[in-house]
């Protein structure tokens, strides 16, 4: 909704919402008595105090129009004022609740129009040449504004964060960019057991901060709820005729995300609010990674450093650290060159810088005849934030940038994100196949990778000189894993696909609340025999796997392992196939007696970042 007041001074925000879906898990209630499963929410909800300076004393005063209690925004209007005068300030607090889940949270107000209505003797006299009715009046230009966050007491004191993004006239800071209430570089996240506000002040005029001392009670504190508007001063001294009669209007709106297995999420990352309601697209590959710093590092790799307590160097620094390491600990890799690695205790192994950028932590092979750049044996491990390149080496057999197999149990808690994996290639020949992200075990062990996250990588130029060419393959039974925003492109081979799910087993691998969601997929992939951008092998439990909101061009269900007829329809719903309308054979393909479910097709792509 969008509202326009033609008076002598109008100012109308609409409130729109997107909410974000809690991506959880959803279980069915057991039978044990006093068992219950349920599924948390991210249900994000908005209430509003407004204040505004009153006609006859000049004193703030409440402004039930613009007040609302807890509720999902739709017709709500922030500011909606007429008869604005030079000197007029307004006081409001924004309360943002999150749902059951701690979630981030994003603003963004967009400018939508600057109606002229009509043009008085003292515009013209002003030099404002209309004309009336048009979308190019004035008022823009005077109205400040500042942002910040509050404690719940409305009032401006020392000690709370301004948003710098959201101080100045509305011309040059409504620009429809999400801007973070909390995200992963301003937390914490909105807990359920707290409320946030956000404090917003504007002036018809100059718009001056003078905080009070901080009282840190919030709403119980002395400086009290009444007393609005204290923290600010605001002058109408100038000439503003220029914006007699003129107006704004904008659209405010909300983006809430689950904190959870959503780490390095960012507010600027999303798309600029493009006027009204939108649905934001989620982000893909590993451009968003936030290096850590090193008071989080117990031990420090580098390719040229000296080695002492807590530092490692040289090409195998990482083992090096690796080896030093107990179970817990974290191990940060500053830029440099090394060699291959295997974790074989539970750690954490972070880039000290961005992957994707000029100075990255790169792994590279020691020889053709490495097998794994990265092999992961064990649980509760995370590797994220490095870059993986096997430029200049053609690989002699089986190759896999980062490999998860266990060697004698099975895995949980396995976390490869914001990677970058390249330029893998192998010599032609029987038995050779590339793999970006590989977690395999064969049919004599038999073990399940179970609560593990492949999310936020970027996967190119993966070449097999035989058949098996993939971005990720997962090799045996899942259970909550989430393949998550990664970015595949360029993967070559006999055969092979963009992301598959598949089994050496002759029987059906368990799957179950396994996800391949907002994944950019597209391989230019048409003939159905050989390049898949996402496959589901036969033998797969399809039901225990979901593939959603990705972009892709083709699927396949089947494959040329025995078929029980036990496997169940794949969901596939809510993709985009290159097309808005999938077509079976064309799209789609099965084998066998499979079924997908590719109903309720995207109408465009999705936006990356």
């Amino acid at each position: 909704m969008r509202k326009i007041l033609t008076s002598l001074g109008v100012i109308a925000f609409t409130g729109a919402l997107a909410l974000g879906a809690t991506g959880a898990f959803f279980s069915d209630t057991e039978t044990s008595t006093g068992n219950t499963f349920s599924a948390g929410d991210i249900d994000l909800q908005i209430d509003n105090e407004s204040y505004v300076t009153s006609t006859s004393t000049g004193n703030l005063i409440a402004s039930p129009a613009n007040s609302w209690a807890m509720s999902n925004l739709t017709k709500q209007l922030f500011f909606s004022f007429i008869d604005l005068k030079p000197g007029d300030i307004g006081e409001d607090t924004i309360s943002v609740h999150a749902g059951s889940n701690n979630a981030w949270a994003c603003m963004a107000i967009k400018m939508t129009g600057t109606p002229e209505n009509t043009l008085v003797d003292p515009e013209t006299d002003a030099g404002d040449v209309g004309p009336a009715l048009g979308n190019n009046g004035e008022l823009q230009k005077y109205l400040n504004f500042t942002f910040w966050k509050d404690d719940g007491d409305n009032v401006f004191e020392s000690g709370e964060a301004v948003i710098p993004a959201l101080t100045g006239v509305a011309s040059s800071t409504f620009t429809g960019s999400w801007l973070p209430i909390a995200d992963s570089a301003n937390g914490p996240a909105l807990s359920p057991a707290t409320t946030t506000y956000i404090g917003k002040a504007w002036c018809f005029g100059t718009l001056t901060s003078a905080p009070v001392a901080q009282d840190g009670l919030g709403k119980t504190g002395t400086n009290g709820p009444l007393v609005r508007g204290t923290g600010f001063t605001c002058s109408g001294a100038g000439n503003q005729n220029d914006a007699q009669t003129d107006g704004i209007v904008a659209d405010v709106s909300f983006q809430a995300v689950q904190s959870r297995n959503n780490g390095q999420f960012l507010c600027s990352s999303l798309p600029p609010l493009g006027g009204g309601e939108q649905v934001i697209r989620p982000l893909v590959g590993a451009l968003n990674y936030i290096a850590p710093v090193a008071p989080i590092c117990n031990i420090i790799a580098n390719d040229d450093g000296a080695a002492s307590a807590g530092f490692t160097n040289g090409i195998n620094a990482i083992s090096t650290a690796i080896a030093q390491a107990t179970p817990g600990q974290t191990i940060c890799v500053a830029p440099g060159i090394y060699n291959e690695f295997t974790v074989n205790k539970s750690v954490t192994i972070k880039g000290l810088s961005d992957p994707e950028g000029g100075t990255p932590a790169v792994v590279v092979p020691s020889s053709a005849s490495v097998t794994d750049l990265a092999l992961v044996s064990t649980s509760s491990v995370t590797i994220t934030g490095l870059k993986f390149d096997g430029t200049g080496t053609t690989f002699s057999g089986q190759t896999a940038g980062i490999r998860v197999s266990p060697t004698t149990f099975s895995l949980s808690g396995v976390n490869v994100t914001f990677n970058v994996i390249k330029n893998l290639a192998s010599l032609t020949g029987p038995g050779r196949s590339v793999k970006g992200i590989q977690w395999f075990t064969d049919t004599n062990s038999g073990f399940t990778l179970s609560n593990s996250i492949f999310a936020n990588n970027t996967i190119d130029s993966i070449a097999s000189g035989d058949r098996g060419g993939y971005g990720i393959q997962t090799v045996g039974s899942m259970s909550n894993v989430a393949i998550n925003n990664n970015t595949i492109s360029s993967t070559t081979g006999g055969f092979g696909a963009g992301i598959a799910v598949d089994t050496k087993d002759t029987t059906l691998a368990a799957m179950s609340g396994d996800t391949i969601t907002r994944n950019q997929v597209l391989t230019n992939v048409s003939n159905g025999t050989t390049r898949f951008a996402i496959q589901v092998e036969n033998n797969i439990n399809a039901t225990g796997v979901a593939v959603h909101q990705n972009n892709i061009e083709t699927l396949l269900h089947g494959g040329t392992n025995a078929n029980p007829g036990t496997e169940g329809s794949l969901n596939a719903q809510s993709n985009w196939w290159g097309t808005a309308a999938p077509v079976l054979g064309t799209d789609v393909f099965v084998t066998g007696t499979e079924t997908v479910d590719f109903t309720l097709p995207e109408a465009s792509a999705f936006v990356l970042n």
